[in-house]
């Protein structure tokens, strides 16, 4: 039976260093990387790769004794920042000092238990507390996880957790892959609405150079990412996802504005419509203000129908001075910000709406993980 005292069992309690042992990563010089594979080399695994959604081009990096290795079937856990608890498995090669693989004792707890043993809320919960007492950069090392509780059943107890659990998960990430199409159905159909209006039955519009659309803008101060404050007096805005990205705290740094701006994420293509003073964050940042004979809220909705390719992380702006806007009247400019006003708003509920049914189903994983640890399955 549990102990009801703790979240484990009355499986043997031993600590995480007892059953597994921990190897940091290497960072070999840039001269000996490739981006292509070739004899002699092998995958680098940075963090990036722990984010599955990311389009990532593979990189290499030549064999040598200093590298630190890892087989397909290890367990790698990312150290630092954001990517801190998160877990990659199913890949070989070379991995860097972000990383730090686990090496379990398999005479004591098998590779895929302890796995599930990682993704558990006891070890996230109290990794990232470690993390928080760093002054730096929050991360760990393997000397601060070490002590961290672990129950071990019998090894044949522990194949048939993980059997019960692949099962599980398997049928729970088939769900959340469900939904998944479904949030990318719902932002497809206000894209392709988006595109219809500002392409077809466009005759009689005005057409003009993109830069001839836009006033001429005098930049505040930019502040780097790395000064940006959790709380303040001034939001910042950046190029990054979310709308407000930090605050700031000197008046002499804001941005006023008398009429709604557009920004455009130079290196990340992102629009924002912005109807706030604020403060702009970091390099890539331009402020697009347009012209008396253009809704800013129009402005915004025509910039997010252009399509420009895609450059990486290089500077996008160059492409988006290239096209041309078109745009009706003023009036005909309201009804068709109200439409697409109210078509966002309609899709944004239905994104809300998967993306907690998402997060129920991830809640799900550790209360059944937490079952599972606590011999409950």
């Amino acid at each position: 039976m549990p102990n009801p005292n703790s979240i484990f069992t009355t499986w043997e309690e031993k600590t995480l260093g007892e059953v597994c042992d921990f190897q940091g990563g290497s960072q070999p010089p840039k001269n000996e990387w490739k981006k292509v594979f070739a004899d002699g080399y092998v995958r680098m695994l940075q963090i990036r790769d722990f984010t599955q959604t990311e389009k990532t081009i593979p990189e290499y990096v030549k064999i040598s004794a200093k590298l630190k290795l890892c087989e397909s079937t290890d367990i790698l856990i990312g150290r630092y920042g954001a990517s801190v608890g998160k877990i990659l498995t199913g890949l070989s090669g070379a991995y860097n000092v972000a990383i730090i693989k686990s090496i379990p004792d398999t005479n004591v707890i098998i590779p895929e238990f302890l796995k599930y043993y990682f993704f558990g809320r006891y070890f996230q919960e109290n990794l990232q507390k470690v993390c928080k007492t760093r002054a730096a950069q929050a991360g760990f090392s393997k000397e601060e996880i070490v002590d961290f509780k672990i129950a071990i059943p019998s090894i044949e107890e522990q194949r048939r957790i993980v059997r019960l659990l692949d099962k599980v998960f398997a049928d729970i990430e088939k769900a959340k892959q469900n939904i998944s199409r479904n949030i990318q159905n719902v932002k497809e159909l206000f894209e392709s609405e988006l595109h219809k209006l500002f392409t077809e039955n466009t005759g009689g519009w005005v057409e003009k150079d993109f830069e001839h659309c836009i006033k001429p803008i005098t930049y505040t101060n930019k502040i780097q990412r790395k000064n940006f404050l959790d709380s303040g007096k001034f939001p910042i805005v950046s190029q990054e996802d979310a709308l407000i990205n930090g605050y700031w705290n000197e008046d002499v740094d804001v941005f006023k504005i008398d009429q709604p701006v557009v920004i455009f994420g130079d290196h990340t293509k992102k629009i924002k419509y912005v109807d706030f003073d604020f403060v702009l964050g970091a390099d890539g940042v331009k402020i697009l203000a347009p012209i008396t004979e253009i809704i800013p809220k129009y402005f915004y909705y025509c910039l997010q129908s252009i399509r420009i390719r895609d450059l990486g992380y290089a500077r996008h702006y160059r492409l988006l001075k290239e096209k041309t806007i078109k745009y009706p009247d003023l009036r005909a400019q309201k009804e068709i910000v109200a439409k697409l006003d109210a078509l966002h708003e309609q899709t944004q509920e239905l994104e809300q709406i998967y993306t907690q049914q998402i997060a129920d189903l991830d809640e799900l994983k550790q209360a059944i993980l937490k079952k599972a640890f606590n011999g409950e399955l």
